[in-house]
């Protein structure tokens, strides 16, 4: 924790700035800037994957969590002919066995 200051005091410190100045170069320096942050998931795809509000972020669309339980829902055709309409399914084998129900 006190390298940074033991190296200011005692070694060389020609490689790092002094914290009692202000820095005299721009802060956005080699920086060229944020790109925009864009949802991936549209408002109808995270109500049909019924997520609550705190799970609606900017990361929403792969659903892990959700697609996760899906996969481990024991086999109750309804419970598992849901989760295959609501694209929660990646497995195929799950998707067949339910495609009428």
């Amino acid at each position: 924790m006190g390298e940074h200051l033991a190296r200011h005091y005692l070694g060389d410190s020609s490689g790092e700035p002094d914290p009692l100045r202000m820095p005299t170069f721009p802060p956005d320096y080699g920086f060229p800037g944020r790109k925009e942050r864009e949802m991936v998931a549209t408002q109808q795809q995270m109500n049909d994957a019924q997520l609550v509000l705190q799970q609606r972020d900017y990361c929403s669309l792969p659903y892990p969590a959700a697609q996760m339980q899906a996969q481990q829902l024991p086999q109750l055709p309804g419970l598992q002919a849901r989760a295959a309409r609501l694209g929660l399914l990646r497995a195929p084998r799950l998707r067949e066995a339910n495609e009428g129900v």
